[in-house]
């Protein structure tokens, strides 16, 4: 799981030429891995995922206009195919969910934390049908996963490397060669076996640069954990790398990204450039992000808002100091806390458009928020009514009996008011307990309605306003 393919500006950037060409790929890849491993599998898609199908559509000259009207519907994740669906976007969709069942392997070799154990229950289903997916495309899952044991046994060894390029070649054989073999399986799926050669070329030079991205990225973040990083292993450091150190790694880098952009340009000579473009900028984004020492859990959720208000308060710089521009702050710095990398990806413009979907999620979860209130309350207020109406029927069993025979019913209405507890008195008083309760039953059903209308109405409102706003 690499993404270092996602599009320049993000996906909702609509002034691209080939927005629409990789949106029918982005949705795609998501129906497709929903119609064959179930919806929750698409909470697994990946851009690099995305990338393969799309190389495969131009390799192969797919005509997009004869998709099925699933496919041609983009952005409606409701609108599910019902027929065949293309071979890239099938392929690509099982690749997908087996890079998501390696990714979680590999987690749970290094730390093993709930978290990827309640992933790896989750999608347990999705990862045993994957394996009878891959068997129909010739790959064999078992000896797939059997190259993650290697990538073990290789980060057990102790062997010493005269450079890090040999260092790295070696500990990211595993990862480099899988991906190598993805690819060059795909010729086969295009029934283009003269490409066989260059497409593995391609996947093991991409395997092997996401591995030293994935390395160098998360290099501090390793040491504080204590795991396993071919960078510490052959540079013996115990906090980060020096600048002669980076520098070396960018060049490693930017020889990888060389011999990528030649194997596009072999590929797909007409679509080479946007690829290349789209790899290189997100790479440079990872080269030069600059490293963070690793925090306990609260210093990173405050650093993490911190960091949303401020690009919140730079997107509404030029604005007027108005009701608009304050609710956009907000809502802007609750989109930016949800997903904190969006904004690495919005391109020089920083049209703030693109906040509208994570704006909306923001909404949707104060409004789940909402929701688990008054659910709460409603569960305490039952349980109220619950309590009350064990009192009445002992107040009932009592009044058929003892205080009847001595004469006592308006002691027992005071207490029946009391146990209502519906602010009814008179009523209760005149009419009896059963009166008042079932009155009050009424009223509170009635307050119900008001409360879930005016839910539907917040609700409404915000969605509006979001659309006014953004």
């Amino acid at each position: 799981m690499f993404g270092i393919m996602r599009p320049e500006g993000g996906c909702s950037n609509k002034d691209s030429s080939d927005y629409r060409f990789h949106r029918m790929h982005y949705c795609g890849v998501c129906k497709a891995m929903g119609s064959n491993y179930g919806h929750k599998s698409r909470f697994l898609l990946n851009y690099d995922s995305v990338f393969l199908a799309e190389l495969l559509t131009v390799l192969s000259n797919d005509d997009l206009g004869k998709w099925e009207n699933a496919f041609q519907a983009i952005n409606k994740c409701l609108t599910m195919p019902k027929g065949d669906i293309p071979l890239s976007l099938s392929y690509a969709a099982d690749a997908n969910v087996l890079l998501a069942d390696l990714k979680i392997q590999d987690q749970l070799i290094d730390n093993g934390t709930l978290g990827w154990r309640f992933a790896q229950k989750f999608f347990s289903n999705s990862f045993s049908r994957n394996a009878q997916k891959l068997a129909n495309w010739g790959l064999d899952k078992n000896e797939i996963l059997s190259i993650g044991e290697e990538q073990v046994n290789r980060e057990k060894a102790d062997i010493s490397f005269n450079h890090i390029s040999e260092s790295i070649d070696f500990y990211a054989a595993p990862t480099s060669n899988l991906t190598g073999l993805i690819f060059a399986k795909a010729a086969d799926i295009i029934d283009q076996k003269e490409k066989t050669e260059i497409l593995y070329s391609l996947g093991l030079n991409f395997g092997k640069m996401a591995y030293l991205l994935d390395a160098y990225s998360d290099l501090e973040k390793d040491i504080y954990k204590g795991q396993f990083n071919p960078l510490v292993a052959y540079y013996q450091t115990e906090k980060s790398l020096t600048e002669e150190q980076r520098a070396e790694i960018r060049c490693l880098i930017d020889e990888m990204l060389v011999i990528c952009a030649a194997h596009l340009e072999n590929l797909i000579p007409e679509n080479a450039e946007r690829y290349y473009s789209r790899l290189r900028s997100n790479v440079m984004l990872q080269m030069y992000r600059e490293a963070q020492i690793p925090l306990s859990f609260r210093e990173r959720l405050a650093m993490r808002w911190q960091y949303a208000r401020d690009f919140a308060a730079e997107m509404n710089c030029d604005s007027s100091p108005n009701l608009a521009s304050r609710i956009r702050y907000q809502m802007l710095s609750v989109a930016v806390f949800v997903a904190p990398k969006t904004p690495e990806y919005m391109g020089i413009g920083r049209d703030s458009s693109i906040f509208s979907w994570t704006a909306f999620l923001a909404a949707f979860i104060a409004a789940i928020g909402l929701g688990v209130v008054v659910g709460r309350r409603r569960k305490r207020r039952k349980q109220d009514r619950k309590s009350a109406k064990t009192l009445k029927n002992v107040l009932k069993a009592i009044s058929s009996g003892y205080f009847l025979k001595r004469g006592c019913w308006e002691e027992i209405l005071a207490m029946c008011c009391a146990a209502c507890a519906c602010g009814c008195f008179d009523f209760c008083c005149q009419a009896g307990c059963n009166g008042c309760c079932n009155t009050c039953e009424d009223r509170n059903n009635r307050v119900w309605i008001w409360i879930l209308l005016a839910f539907f109405i917040v609700v409404a409102g915000v969605t509006a306003l979001l659309l006014f706003i953004l």
